[in-house]
């Protein structure tokens, strides 16, 4: 299959278990996300039924392990549909539980801190943004589920609200001394 198919296909998906489509492209989507009139209980659970007949079919951790590794590719079409499946499925509780759900493709070495927390996969404003969206997303997510945290544990949420409290463009300075000798 071609790029540009596989793209569609991944956009389709998150477009069908997302709860609010308007908020998979927005900013401050965390804000936005809260407030949604179809971030309701009744959208959930008929988000969750379309994954689930989805999954029947494609697993849970392959569809998750390729748009992992669309994540993590050079081109940046695919990594922001891969941004957008992620972000459809940070809009839910069952969401959450899909994405951190350790299986043979996931651990928090993988996701968290090689995909979530690692800021030089995105080079492109657009996918800083993108990523920094999805965590700010998680973020409001977790803290409204907090008997979620044990998915994730205290330290990587901490870590997860520090990238979101820095920016999408955060860059850490390196402190470099030169020494003049005679």
């Amino acid at each position: 299959i071609n790029d540009k198919l596989k793209e569609s296909i991944i956009i389709c998906i998150a477009h069908l278990i997302s709860i609010d489509v308007s908020l998979l492209k927005a900013d401050k989507c965390d804000e936005k996300w809260i407030t949604s009139a179809w971030n309701t209980q009744e959208w959930s659970d008929l988000s969750k039924i379309y994954y689930e007949k989805l999954i029947k079919k494609f697993k849970h951790e392959n569809l998750f392990y390729i748009c992992l590794s669309f994540a993590k590719k050079p081109f940046a079409d695919l990594r922001l549909a891969s941004h957008l499946y992620m972000k459809a499925l940070a809009q839910t509780k069952w969401g959450l539980e899909f994405l951190f759900a350790p299986n043979k493709y996931n651990s928090s070495t993988e996701f968290i801190e090689q995909f979530l927390l690692n800021r030089s996969l995105e080079i492109e404003k657009q996918g800083l943004e993108s990523k920094y969206e999805l965590n700010r997303l998680l973020v409001a997510n977790f803290e409204l589920n907090e008997n979620l945290h044990h998915f994730i544990g205290e330290f990587n949420f901490i870590k997860l609200k520090q990238y979101v409290s820095e920016g999408p463009f955060y860059s850490q300075s390196v402190s470099r001394v030169a020494f003049e000798s005679n």
